[in-house]
């Protein structure tokens, strides 16, 4: 007999039972359930679901795991009875299974949402997930295993507490709690994220420091609005809530407002505020005072260094991106980025100070892949880059980039990636390929383009081709991130200067800024040395660049694409002088076809319906090829 359980839910139940793999299943245990086989167990569940016939899917799956240095020992029964006494499901069948197959044990619980009793089905708890680390939080009391980082359940003194401060009812009673959503005290993410990026406060942390108390001191809501305007905020109906407006003014005097809901101070939702105040206005108030913006922590250069770190950030995001997509991805490449990513740290606000600067991403990125990163101070939109073949290049779009390698040499050790305001060289940066790059950024009249990871001889070859287009080419400032007038400064009165390998100088031969950076060394495979000479660090400036078949076909396209175009330029009156001849003759087969159609000559009716489909055959063949040299042609 066919049932439910028999297709996903019975997969489910073998992987988690594995009868045929018992050695990687180190203990199992089942509720309310009389077979002990996975099959049997499927077809008992199976005949369960005909009985009750659901609407709805009613199996369940839920995963407990640990860290590494904790064990369920002999606690297993005692979680699974748990987790179904709190999830409601005490009365369920049930099948559990430890399994030690990775570095945590963990559980996997399959649940069968009903009764084994009545047959009835057992609705599940609206917010079954928060149930579910309620549950969590009475285990780590019972079992000793330590509390998840930021978890905010916790069971003290035989109750259910809340961020340690909301007491929500008896730690063995979990049908006492209630079911709904708990709003969190801390910032949302858009408020961090904020005040991550701009170092100022955000909107939701003013409300949630100012309004509490204004409401706790003001029991009529005209002198309530006062107040709230007096420190730049309005109160407002909107939509079923109310959310407060606040009115902040920046260093050069323009204001901004920004809307919080009400729902942010848990004590005051709208409904409190209704309880207290009665009906809130429809509008806000015209007359509140802008509050000037403050660093969250009252630093006068919080701000300053949080706009740095943030564009820092972001531009070590890009370049990533931007050196992932260009290379092959493998392994290797993978740890050699996130190994240049974590060598990527902004300095902390003391270090900041001092005037300590961190690492230029692109240099970080060289060292780590071999990868070259030029870029133009303006941001180019996507689709304004257009592929710019020649005689040398082919270009292949795919994805987001145009790819440019030499014609002849698809599997050759060098290619340009083009992706708009940056462009990453991977290989040899000859005269050849810096010429090219120029004329990509030239194209865009691009007037300054910064680049890293270029040697002392490679940078006076980029200089003077960057000079014949009328770009000058600068080297990645790190010291844009600095403190400025704030830097340290040495005993005798000079401008400190963090000891770096990046240090910026000036040539002497064209005056020009670049990074003095040795040539890195190399072991016997290739691969790049660090300056202690002990972990390989991964370059393919010298090995063969394998492109994936898509790439591959693409190159092909553009390459047959651009012969097509040089035999137009070449044979284009040749070619339209056939396509007409081509168009005549069509127009003479059809009007051969329209006589046989109407002579009076003694052909059967199969023989003319034959012949007048092999002549309008032709008529679509001839048709097409002349379309086709048309199109060339134009």
């Amino acid at each position: 007999m066919e049932t439910a359980v028999d297709a996903y839910h019975a997969d489910l139940l073998r992987y988690a039972w594995r009868n045929a793999h018992k050695e990687e299943v180190a203990a199992t245990c089942k509720r309310n359930l009389r077979s002990d086989d996975a099959t049997l167990i499927a077809a008992e569940m199976g005949a369960l679901i005909e009985d009750a016939d659901p609407t709805i899917d009613v199996v369940e799956h839920y995963i407990v795991s640990l860290r590494e240095e904790e064990s369920f020992g002999e606690h297993l029964d005692a979680t699974v009875d748990t987790l179904l006494r709190g999830l409601g499901l005490q009365n369920c069948p049930a099948v559990a299974a430890l399994h030690r197959d990775t570095d945590n044990e963990h559980i996997h619980l399959v649940v069968l949402r009903i009764d084994k009793d009545t047959g009835e089905i057992v609705d599940p708890l609206k917010y079954d997930i928060i149930r579910a680390h309620q549950m969590l939080a009475v285990l780590e009391a019972e079992t000793g295993w330590s509390r998840e980082v930021n978890a905010r359940w916790q069971v003290q003194k035989g109750r259910l507490v809340l961020d340690e401060q909301t007491d929500i009812g008896p730690a063995d009673d979990p049908s006492s709690w209630p079911d709904r959503y708990f709003p969190t005290n801390k910032l949302s993410s858009a408020a961090r994220n904020k005040e991550t990026k701009t170092g100022i406060e955000s909107a939701e942390r003013i409300v949630r420091r100012v309004v509490p108390g204004l409401i706790e001191s003001h029991d009529n809501l005209t002198d309530l609005l006062k107040a709230l305007q007096h420190e730049g905020i309005s109160l407002s109906k909107k939509g079923s809530g109310a959310v407060y407006r606040v009115t902040t003014k920046g260093e050069t005097g323009e204001a901004r407002d920004e809307f919080v809901r009400c729902s942010v101070i848990r004590r005051w939702s709208y409904g409190m505020l209704r309880a207290k105040y009665g009906e809130l206005p429809d509008e806000f108030g015209t007359d509140a005072s802008p509050r000037y913006s403050r660093a969250v922590d009252g630093s006068p250069d919080r701000p300053h260094y949080a706009a740095m770190r943030a564009e820092y950030i972001e531009r070590l995001n890009g370049i990533t991106r931007s050196v992932r997509m260009a290379l092959l991805r493998t392994p290797q490449l993978n740890g050699a980025i996130a190994s240049g990513r974590s060598a990527c740290i902004f300095p902390s606000l003391e270090a900041w100070r001092q005037g300590e600067l961190p690492p230029d991403p692109g240099e970080v990125m060289f060292a780590h892949v071999g990868a070259r990163i030029f870029e133009a101070p303006v941001s180019t939109v996507h689709n304004q880059i257009r592929a710019q073949p020649d005689d040398v290049y082919i270009a292949a779009p795919s994805k987001r980039r145009i790819i440019y390698q030499r014609r002849g040499s698809l599997m050759g050790p060098s290619r340009i990636v083009d992706f708009g305001n940056r462009i990453v060289l991977i290989g040899r940066a000859s005269a050849s390929e810096l010429s090219k790059t120029m004329a990509l950024f030239a194209a865009r009249e691009t007037m300054v383009v910064s680049a890293t990871g270029l040697n002392k001889s490679e940078w006076k070859v980029a200089t003077r081709v960057a000079a014949s287009y009328g770009i000058t080419l600068i080297a990645a400032n790190r010291d844009r991130f600095g403190v400025g007038r704030m830097a340290g400064k040495t005993s005798d009165g000079a401008q400190h200067q963090p000891n770096s390998q990046d240090r910026t100088t000036t040539s002497s031969d064209d005056h020009t800024q670049h990074a003095a950076r040795s040539v890195p060394e190399t072991g016997t495979g290739g691969d790049r040395i660090d300056a202690k000479g002990s972990t390989p660090i991964l370059t393919q400036r010298a090995q063969p660049i394998k492109p994936l078949a898509a790439e591959f076909l693409a190159w092909q396209h553009a390459e047959a694409a651009h012969d097509a175009a040089r035999r137009q330029s070449e044979q284009g009156s040749t070619l339209a002088a056939l396509g007409r001849e081509l168009d005549r003759c069509a127009w003479t087969l059809e009007r051969q076809v329209a006589e046989v159609g109407t002579a009076e000559i003694d052909l059967s009716s199969g023989d003319r319906a034959r012949l007048a489909a092999q002549a309008q055959r032709h008529t679509d063949r001839i048709q097409a090829t002349a379309a086709m040299q048309a199109g060339l042609v134009r």
